[in-house]
């Protein structure tokens, strides 16, 4: 139970993405949030003013400016060691964390700095897809659900205790971001009561660490092929382009003009190949991608951004060669 005589204290951990920060806002709008804590992208540390900048004129969200508006003490953990999280941590008194879209374990040494523990919200139904990309395995097993759980942080990866969960379903060709909007919507709403049961003394905790993960939910690297254009049926192919294309980029390295655009799979169909599997060609004067039983109508769209660092790349490549 929370210390009396003062409402609960929470640290949000995240990052800088939309469905981040509308579960930071979800929870504000509730409880007593004292502390912001971002783990930054992979290998990155502080951004430049430039960045800053640019980040601001693409729209990019961002949780230090959030948190900054709000008055709210900012700490962007961007390094392996976790000495200054700990310092941060210990200036806030913090009773409770919660945690969303934040891909690093935490040790034991960070989660001792909170009494009464620290939540993450999880969009699967735990234990199935313990790891940092569980939606997007669902999509490529054809999962016709799935879900949101809320459960206590501990040592491992993904085990702690449950305290809520909420199933999801996943109809046959569902767009990936709708349903993980969908997930975290109700991740929201159940990690704000989880909080409330927990600054009550009122929380149930169902362990499930000995419970056994079918699929661990693992990166997928880049340029990693996961998607075979001659064996993997076709029909799970489009399922699993629409549930992962807006999260991570998975189809086959695009000739300069196409690397210009960005692509949703909008439909799919049988036929006779009419290019070899796994190759771009222009069908009705769209673009699509050859499959062994027929082909993936894919969606482009411009990104102006992605254009000028191309055009930048390929200019400086010229001139080495010159």
């Amino acid at each position: 139970m929370k210390p009396a005589g003062r409402p609960l204290r929470v640290i949000f951990f995240g990052r800088s993405q939309p469905h981040s920060l509308s579960v930071l806002e979800a929870l504000r709008a509730r409880h007593a949030v004292v502390g912001v804590v971002e783990l930054s992208a992979r290998g990155a540390g502080e951004p430049s003013r430039a960045r800053r900048w640019l980040d601001r004129l693409r729209g990019r969200p961002s949780l230090a400016a959030t948190a900054r508006r709000a008055g709210i003490p900012f700490f962007l953990l961007s390094g392996p060691e976790d000495a200054g999280l700990r310092a941060f941590l210990r200036g806030l008194t913090p009773d409770a964390g919660a945690i969303c879209a934040f891909t690093r374990l935490l040790r034991t040494g960070v989660l001792e700095a909170f009494p009464l523990g620290v939540l993450n919200l999880h969009p699967s139904l735990l234990p199935n897809y313990r790891g940092p990309s569980p939606t997007v395995w669902e999509f490529w097993n054809r999962e016709p659900t799935g879900g949101v759980t809320i459960h206590f942080v501990d040592d491992g990866e993904d085990t702690g205790d449950i305290v809520a969960q909420e199933q999801i379903f996943i109809p046959e060709g569902a767009a990936g971001n709708a349903h993980l909007a969908r997930c975290l919507a109700a991740g929201a709403r159940l990690l704000d009561e989880s909080l409330a049961a927990l600054r009550d003394g009122t929380v149930v905790r169902r362990p499930q660490r000995h419970l056994r993960c079918a699929c661990r939910a693992r990166y997928i690297n880049a340029g990693e092929a996961v998607v075979d254009w001659s064996a993997t049926p076709i029909e799970q192919v489009f399922h699993f382009l629409r549930g992962a294309l807006p999260l991570i980029d998975l189809l086959p390295a695009a000739p300069f003009p196409l690397r210009l655009l960005d692509f949703r799979a909008s439909r799919f169909e049988r036929g006779t190949p009419a290019r070899p599997p796994g190759t771009y060609f222009l069908r009705r004067g769209k673009v699509a991608m050859a499959h062994a039983e027929g082909h993936v109508q894919l969606e482009a769209r411009i990104r102006p951004f992605r254009a000028v660092r191309l055009l930048r790349e390929w200019a400086f490549a010229r001139a080495r060669q010159a």
